[in-house]
């Protein structure tokens, strides 16, 4: 063998090490079995999360037009027929479960992200995702950011796909993160008690139904063997008690799940940058999820 052929094979060796040393330079490490379970546990969770937080808000409108219905049938006069669901209007529910589900929607973008490699169902879940966010109040995406998230995902597939679906996953969090916290702030914030929105909307209600049926108990047209009005009244005392206990107990588990979620959100992007991150806030973050999950069956179903 020639010294030119020896050497033409020792460049050729050369040149593709470059290349493969070019392509690890730019594009990073693909994400480590450790990595992809975190990604994976997150996307879960908040796929749950959203889901129970979009079921809660759907049914405690329920609870309040029975409560609502209740007081009218009581006789209270601070509430009609016609404005039976008060503050919880079908616009108010819609604009909520438009929060929820661009939340879900990230979960699914964030599961495809790392469990597929094809073109088509990676730009229909980015794009779901997009369009998810354009509806809810509250959020401004400009058409760059909406870009920067688009434009992450269309780069997974070719060579070297396990490294470039790392540096998507990376950028697609990085480019969707103020979005995020702001989501799970807004479902937070409805289902804490100490805050004056959703809670306190459910609570007014609530305590308003319960009063309605102490004055009605203690006016002295209701005598003691008029069963009727007295089972009418008692009925309504239990249904008030019943949400009560129920939504308090969905609610804080839902309030605890959300808060938990954006600590989860920063520890992922720490981890998918340095695999000796630990991950416990997104352990945390899905035990959190199941255990609102139970209390929402056991209370709901």
């Amino acid at each position: 063998m020639s010294g030119a052929i020896v050497m033409n094979r020792y460049i050729y060796t050369l040149l593709n090490v470059l290349i493969a040393l070019t392509l690890f330079l730019q594009f990073g490490c693909g994400l480590s079995v450790k990595q992809r379970a975190a990604a994976q546990t997150f996307s879960a969770a908040t796929i749950d999360l959203a889901t129970l937080a979009e079921a809660e808000f759907t049914k405690s409108r329920a609870d309040v037009i029975e409560m609502n219905t209740f007081r009218v049938k009581l006789g209270d006069d601070a509430v009609s027929l016609d404005k039976i669901d008060d503050y919880f209007t079908v616009d108010e529910v819609k604009q909520r479960v438009a929060a929820a589900n661009s939340l879900k929607r990230f979960g699914e973008l964030l599961h495809t992200l790392v469990s597929s490699s094809q073109k088509e169902q990676l730009k229909i879940a980015s794009d779901n995702f997009v369009t998810s966010l354009k509806t809810v109040r509250g959020v401004n995406l400009s058409d760059d950011q909406a870009g920067a998230i688009g434009s992450a995902v269309q780069i997974v597939g070719g060579l070297w796909i396990e490294y470039r679906r790392a540096q998507a996953t990376r950028e697609a969090i990085a480019a969707s993160f103020p979005f995020l916290m702001k989501l799970s702030q807004f479902i937070e914030r409805d289902f804490d008690s100490k805050e004056t929105h959703w809670f306190l909307g459910y609570q007014v209600s609530e305590n308003a139904l319960t009063n309605q049926a102490d004055v009605v108990q203690s006016d002295d047209q209701v005598r003691k063997d008029e069963l009727a009005s007295l089972a009418l009244i008692s009925e309504g005392r239990v249904i008030a008690k019943r949400n009560q206990t129920r939504f308090k107990a969905v609610s804080t588990s839902i309030t605890k799940a959300a808060k938990q979620s954006r600590a989860a959100l920063e520890e992922l992007r720490k981890s998918l940058d340095c695999e000796e991150v630990p991950t416990q806030d997104i352990q945390t973050f899905w035990a959190n999820v199941k255990e609102a999950a139970i209390i929402f069956k056991a209370l709901r179903n």
